[in-house]
């Protein structure tokens, strides 16, 4: 039996979701290193905070939120290579890195820090979940009935 070539949409999908993944880490690093909305929404949220305190807070936040960034990158070239030297379990990597990426991203889009608000300024970690739409699309393409084209494939 012989392997079926890499699926080119599984390829451009896991390329798009790495350079998603890559952006989320981008703009994560650019808005903290100036007077961002990871700032201003931990200095709302704790109006007592130093200058100090909210450069020491925004650096936690953003250190989070790129090693999130960087262990999905690791995922998408993981998946990216198992697709293109056809190695089996590159569908199940994408549907576990699926619901793990959804997980995670909803966790820190939702947790609440102890002034009760929200604990990452949406805008920012509301881009964690960017990188699991291709993964919504790439986990299908990979998990498709083997022997079967896609009707893009016909």
């Amino acid at each position: 039996m012989t392997t079926p070539p890499p699926s080119r949409a599984a390829l451009w999908w896991s390329a798009l979701g790495l350079a998603t993944t890559l952006v989320v880490a981008l703009v994560t690093i650019l808005d903290a290193t100036g007077d961002g909305l990871l700032a201003a929404h931990l200095r709302s949220a704790y109006p007592g905070y130093t200058g100090a305190q909210v450069a020491t807070a925004v650096d936690l936040s953003a250190s989070i939120l790129v090693s999130v960034a960087v262990l999905g990158a690791l995922v998408w070239t993981t998946t990216i290579a198992l697709i293109a030297t056809r190695r089996r379990g590159a569908g199940v990597l994408a549907l576990v890195a699926l619901v793990l990426g959804v997980t995670v991203s909803l966790t820190v889009i939702l947790i609440r820090d102890t002034s009760g608000e929200l604990g990452f300024a949406l805008p920012i970690s509301s881009t964690l979940l960017l990188p699991c739409a291709a993964g919504a699309v790439v986990a299908p393409l990979l998990l498709r009935r083997r022997g079967r084209p896609a009707p893009s494939e016909r």
